[in-house]
């Protein structure tokens, strides 16, 4: 199941081309408060196997198109975004060649963790949200 926050707030899940709004069945089943948030939904999802249960009974219910539905940022204002600079070993691969650097190996655990780098909340949009500069 594919989760998403979308138009209004929402909780939905993806399944192919259309939108599920789980959000709603599981406020109307006592799962969640009125006026939910997404890390809501996730543990009620991940600790409450009624509220999973419920959220795939809704599968089988009324659904939106994918197309006309504005999926949102999935999580808004998380407390910190770890991102890495090279996090699969083909693009470490790939950097290294370009720029003829050293093998990793070589490097100290205080030069690997110049890989890491945090990005402010305030960075997060949804898809195709427009991502505003400093």
């Amino acid at each position: 199941m594919k989760i998403c926050h979308y138009n209004d707030q929402e909780a939905g899940a993806v399944e192919g081309e259309r939108v599920y709004p789980i959000g709603a069945a599981l406020v109307a089943a006592g799962h969640l408060r009125e006026r939910y948030t997404m890390q809501e939904v996730i543990e009620r999802l991940a600790n409450e196997p009624a509220a999973m249960r419920c959220a795939r009974e809704a599968l089988k219910g009324r659904s939106l198109p994918l197309a006309e539905v504005s999926l949102l940022a999935p999580i808004e204002n998380p407390p910190s975004i770890w991102a890495a600079a090279a996090n699969y070993q083909a693009h470490q691969a790939e950097m290294r060649a370009a720029s003829g650097g050293p093998d990793r190996a070589a490097f100290t655990k205080d030069d690997l963790m110049a890989e890491f780098f945090l990005k402010p909340s305030s960075s997060i949009v949804g898809p195709g949200g427009t991502i505003v500069l400093p």
